[in-house]
């Protein structure tokens, strides 16, 4: 009988092309229909010298990228050919999302390996980061639009990922602190961190009473150096300032009102559903700390998000991947091992 967790279907240099072939075709394909078919969130060209509305204005790194095109362009005199459906900046974000997805897809797939080994067959579920942004972004019904800075977060917190199941400590820093000036929501990064330094079997309810002081030490290092990079990126745009806007009214009726719970339900591609029902059979004791994190992630998206706007829960995409990829190859086994005993 075939055993499901020996993969030996093709030679893993054939798999390996085929792997980064389907990544690059599938990326392309997204990137090209999330910068056509989407209205933008607010003017780009503004954006890149700090002029839209906040909190816009304050996730300063694709606006650098856009300054630094917009200034090459006039050097070189280039402009876009009469009559073109994209123009220099379209251009830009749509290398920006295929580049950002094919690092997504990377840095999750190298996740799955780090827990499952590097022979796994599950890495190929690391496609389900392009599958679950279709739902975020492309297929979504009511709000529809794109910002430059949308799936670099994606990338940003699946590099963060990986680079703490890896223990890779100076690419989590240099992640946290780029993908800071990119987005806010990195506030949670030194909390997965945090959560990774805990090497008992303890429940995650359970694990803060674990932690040690130079555990407590670095995290609060982490969120100076968050601090930092936030206050900085404010203070390159006039009005950088921080200003809270809540939608918690707002937020209340979207989820009383049944017809917006399609949309809102379709968060994740629905894959939230076998997450929350087999929770507890995901078996890295790790992943399922992260989960906590969920609850005060929502309780923030309710407060200060339009949750309407599916796409503010894309940064735990690559999370949710590398779950599915855990409990596929725990329940193959389980399978495996009924299937032989009897």
């Amino acid at each position: 009988m075939c055993d499901i967790n020996k993969p030996h279907n093709l030679p893993p240099r054939r798999s390996n092309w085929l792997f980064w072939g389907l990544s690059a075709t599938v990326s392309s394909h997204f990137a090209t229909a999330y910068t056509l078919l989407l209205a933008r969130g607010f003017d780009y060209e503004r954006y890149a010298y700090g002029q839209v509305d906040y909190p816009a204005r304050t996730r300063v790194l694709m606006s650098f990228v856009f300054r630094w095109v917009i200034l090459a362009a006039q050097r070189i005199h280039f402009s876009p050919p009469a009559g073109a459906r994209i123009d220099l900046l379209g251009g830009t974000t749509l290398f920006a999302v295929m580049v950002s997805m094919m690092t997504a897809i990377w840095a999750t797939r190298k996740s799955i390996q780090v827990l499952l080994g590097e022979e796994t067959p599950w890495l190929w579920v690391a496609f389900l980061v392009p599958y679950m942004a279709y739902f975020h972004f492309i297929l979504i019904a009511e709000i529809r639009v794109q910002t430059p800075y949308d799936l670099p977060s994606v990338a940003f917190y699946a590099l963060a990922l990986y680079s703490i199941l890896a223990q890779r400590r100076a690419l989590f820093y240099v992640v946290l602190a780029a993908g800071t000036a990119n987005r806010e929501t990195t506030i949670f990064l030194p909390f997965l961190f945090l959560f990774q330094q805990l090497y008992d079997d303890r429940r995650p309810v359970e694990a803060p009473a674990s932690f040690k002081w130079p555990q407590i030490g670095e995290l609060a290092a982490q969120l100076a150096l968050w601090s930092a990079v936030h206050i900085w990126a404010a203070s390159t745009v006039a009005g950088g300032e921080h200003l809270w806007q809540h939608h918690l009214r707002q937020n209340i009726h979207f989820i009383f009102d049944p017809l917006h719970w399609p949309t809102m339900a379709s968060v994740f591609g629905f894959l939230w559903i076998p997450y929350l029902i087999f929770f507890k059979e995901i078996p890295s004791v790790y992943m399922r700390r992260c989960g906590v994190l969920l609850v005060p992630w929502f309780v923030l998206m309710v407060l200060f998000g339009d949750l309407l706007e599916i796409r503010i829960h894309s940064e735990w995409i690559p999370y949710f991947a590398v779950c599915m990829a855990l409990l596929c190859s725990s329940r193959s086994k389980s399978e495996s091992a009924h299937t032989a005993a009897v």
